[in-house]
């Protein structure tokens, strides 16, 4: 993208995000192309506000948007859409962190594209959503992403630390969420991510992803996605369901869908049954999954067989081995 021109909406779900927000606000206020951060304080009890409005110093690019009641991640986000009044809208979470020069990477705006994600690192350390790390992790390509290969891009894979695409943070036409009526599903606190590019995908947006990494995000194990609850797990199956009846999409397409359906489902019960073992024991924990024999093995399977540990500082989300059925962008 060569102009520097302000055209970029950046939309912020904050709750109680005093410790990051401030890192958050100052990496989007700092890209040229950035003519507003709409920040939605989704009724924190902390300094998140403040410290956002602090670091603007007075730029009025900056829009904070209080909530007087928490209504989630997706909920806040529908919000700021509604706010943003730039033809670009990009993502940011409250606790992540544009790279440098990030938005000058867009590709040109008379191209034919919808929705644009470079490449995510994940980082354990605050500091280092800010750190000079150079080039390391970057692949210098762009790719084409499809339905089937999104869909499939988020199904957990035993083995592998978790790289599931709806993580990616993209920029987007406003306009065409607009013309599709596309919101978040404020139902969901998981997940919500997947289905609004699901929905998009389907509907024909030409999605771009660049492999180099511009988009820091950092990794706690408390974050919302993993500490998930049955019902959250719940609200997501029933996401996909509802795609799954309402979407016209191909028979690949479909069968993608379905298989991600059939991997939440094992979730659930894997989550219910955590919930009974707590309660009442093991045995009655997996007695609950008599009926579903094969759950009941992929569950003993995951207890003695744990997916890998990510003990990196830095991970990429992209790595050639997610990337490789895709087709190249020209």
């Amino acid at each position: 993208m060569s102009s520097d021109s302000p055209c970029v909406s950046v939309i912020i779900a904050a709750y109680n995000a005093e410790q990051t927000v401030a890192i958050a606000v100052k990496s989007a206020l700092d890209e040229p192309q950035v003519g507003e951060v709409v920040l939605v304080d989704d009724c924190s009890s902390d300094e998140t506000c403040a410290r956002a409005l602090a670091v603007a110093g007075g730029d009025a690019r900056l829009k904070v948007v209080p909530r007087s009641m928490n209504h989630g991640p997706a909920s806040a986000r529908n919000l700021a859409l509604s706010k943003a009044t730039m033809p670009l809208i990009a993502l940011l979470d409250a606790d992540d962190a544009f790279v440098p020069g990030r938005l000058a990477r867009l590709p040109d705006p008379t191209l034919e594209w919808d929705f644009w994600a470079d490449n995510l690192l994940f980082v354990k350390k605050s500091e280092n959503l800010v750190a000079d790390l150079g080039t390391y992790f970057d692949i210098d390509e762009r790719y084409v992403l499809d339905t089937s290969s999104f869909i499939q891009g988020n199904i957990p894979k035993r083995g592998m630390l978790r790289a599931e695409l709806g993580f990616l943070k993209p920029v987007f036409r406003r306009s065409f969420v607009q013309n599709l009526g596309l919101l978040y599903r404020e139902n969901c606190r998981l997940g919500e991510d997947f289905l609004f590019y699901t929905e998009a995908l389907s509907a024909g947006a030409k999605f771009i992803i660049d492999g180099r990494c511009g988009y820091r995000a950092l990794h706690r194990s408390n974050s919302l996605s993993g500490l998930h609850s049955v019902q959250d797990l719940v609200a997501l199956y029933d996401g996909v369901s509802e795609l799954l009846e309402r979407l016209a999409i191909t028979r690949g397409e479909r069968s993608a869908l379905e298989r991600h359906r059939r991997s939440l489902e094992g979730r659930i019960a894997h989550r219910q049954v955590l919930t009974r073992r707590a309660q009442f024991g093991l045995l009655r924990g997996i007695a609950s999954l008599v009926s579903k024999p094969g759950v009941v093995f992929a569950i003993l399977n995951d207890w003695f067989n744990p997916i890998t540990v990510d003990n990196a500082e830095l991970r990429p989300l992209l790595t050639q081995a997610n990337l490789q059925n895709l087709h190249h962008f020209d």
